[in-house]
């Protein structure tokens, strides 16, 4: 799997579960990512705090050469599979964040 791909899926994994747990335990009257309300300096008005959250990243990753292997970055144990030959491959780490703003509970 490409390292977008494995990003783009789970960060649209985390999202999915945030609203579906919030989804689940609504009658419970619990609340993952709740709402937070927060006074503002400026003419007293109330308005919605989101906080901005850092999805955490540490990715083994290969690049690989070859004919069969057909190049690019792909993230470990999800990368090309079968008989690839001829192929030269470099492993590094890649630690990066994403911010992200969850789906909200209730308040």
């Amino acid at each position: 799997m490409k390292l977008e791909e494995f990003v783009k899926e789970s960060l649209l994994q985390i999202i999915s579960g945030v609203k579906e747990a919030n989804e689940s335990i609504e009658a419970k009257d619990a609340s993952v990512n709740p709402v937070s309300m927060g006074k503002a300096q400026v003419h007293e008005r109330t308005y919605l705090s989101i906080p901005v959250q850092n999805i955490e990243f540490d990715v083994a990753v290969s690049v690989s050469e070859g004919a069969k292997a057909g190049g690019g970055l792909t993230v470990m144990g999800m990368g090309v599979k079968g008989g690839v030959s001829e192929t030269s491959s470099t492993v590094s780490r890649i630690r990066f964040q994403v911010p992200i703003a969850l789906p909200r509970g209730k308040s």
